[in-house]
């Protein structure tokens, strides 16, 4: 065969798109890893997916949320899937938005039992229960970004008043969106449990919403 022969028009063609088919998939492979995705995972511990209604403590505690009954409380990993950074801007709930604006406390405590009952008038002295949901630094506030596919686990908190608590879905599905620098990603997650306070207490003297009903 000529060396002539090796360079017919069909030849170059063929050369051509042999030599274009890795590059094409390179491009492919690119774009696929580029482009925005964000993926949720939500971790099902005790107490890591609830609405609780937490103590208020003016002195060692203060929330400036105080006037609200209750807490949602969520663990989440959130996983950037692309080769690109994203920025988390807020996170929506049910209709209920934290976003960079949103100032709350890292620490949160509820009085599960009153140890002291009264039967027949007398007084039985027992031992207080209570649960502590110690946030921390785990707290996910906006607005936070996720270099190239990276991972982000910690706690999304809600304050919630006691006239919204109809809102959150208790033991099944709830609406997730997480507004980012290129789109808004819906989800659906679990509320576990709602964990609230004894009611056979007095109720608290830094409470801004009165008396429990």
């Amino acid at each position: 065969m000529s060396i002539q022969s090796l360079f017919t028009s069909t030849n170059i063609a063929l050369i051509a798109s042999a030599l274009a088919v890795p590059s094409f998939i390179l491009s492919v492979r690119n774009y696929w890893t580029s482009r925005p995705h964000l993926k949720i995972q939500q971790l099902h511990k005790k107490h890591s997916s609830c609405v609780i209604e937490p103590e208020y403590d003016k002195k060692y505690n203060p929330d400036i949320y105080s006037d609200r009954r209750y807490r949602i409380i969520i663990e989440i990993i959130i996983k950037n899937k692309s080769s690109n950074p994203i920025s988390l801007i807020s996170f929506n709930l049910n209709g209920h938005e934290i976003n960079s604006y949103t100032q709350l406390t890292n620490d949160y405590e509820v009085h599960t039992r009153n140890g002291n009952r009264v039967k027949n008038g007398i007084t039985f002295f027992g031992t207080d229960l209570s649960i502590g949901f110690n946030i921390g630094s785990s707290t996910i506030s906006p607005t936070v970004t996720l270099g190239p596919f990276e991972s982000l686990q910690g706690y999304l908190v809600w304050p919630l008043y006691e006239k919204e608590l109809s809102s959150i879905n208790i033991r099944g599905k709830n609406s997730l969106s997480i507004n980012t620098t290129f789109k808004t990603y819906n989800f659906s997650v679990d509320i576990d449990e709602l964990i609230t306070r004894d009611k056979s207490l007095a109720p608290n003297p830094d409470w801004n919403f009165g008396p429990q009903l």
